[in-house]
């Protein structure tokens, strides 16, 4: 448990404008959502589905992560009997495709849109807007990026961004 508390804490202490493979950033959610399955018990499940050939893509360090948290957190806590969280990951056509999928009571129409635009002033959904701004720094318009969510019946999150690959060094 401390060893998987210490990888945490490493990994968010990394720079933030970093990138990493996606197996690293899926890492990072899985051990996260064990320690929230300590809170939560069998009210919390999740399944983690990625390609193998879209594991080693770079994605932007925390790009998955805020919207884990922000589903356990407004979505599957206030419900009584829980809910689960699918994240599913494959390339297609040079493009990475990021599903975030959960079962929790979804959002507002409003808080949607505000989540979305207002990195700045928004207390709730400050890591959503802040994953919107660096996609789009290190992107631009290549990033697509949207949020579909029915009150009573979850969100879904859909990310596209295009694939970069890591380099391996020389030996």
């Amino acid at each position: 448990l401390s060893l998987a508390l210490g990888r945490l804490f490493r990994y968010a202490l990394g720079a933030p404008e970093s990138m990493v493979r996606l197996e690293a950033e899926l890492g990072i959610v899985e051990e996260y959502l064990s320690f929230q399955a300590l809170r939560f018990g069998a009210r919390l499940s999740w399944t983690i589905n990625a390609q193998s050939s879209a594991k080693g893509a770079l994605i932007p360090r925390f790009s998955i992560q805020p919207f884990v948290e922000n589903a356990v957190r407004h979505g599957i806590e206030p419900r009584e009997e829980g809910g689960s969280v699918s994240i599913e990951a494959h390339k297609k056509g040079g493009r990475l495709i990021l599903n975030i999928i959960d079962t929790g009571v979804g959002m507002p129409p409003a808080a949607k849109g505000r989540k979305l635009r207002d990195a700045e002033t928004a207390s709730e959904g400050i890591g959503i807007a802040n994953v919107r701004k660096r996609l789009e720094l290190r992107y631009g318009a290549a990033a697509h990026l949207s949020i579909k969510s029915e009150a009573g019946r979850g969100t879904q999150v859909h990310m596209s961004l295009p694939v970069e690959e890591a380099v391996e060094a020389p030996a």
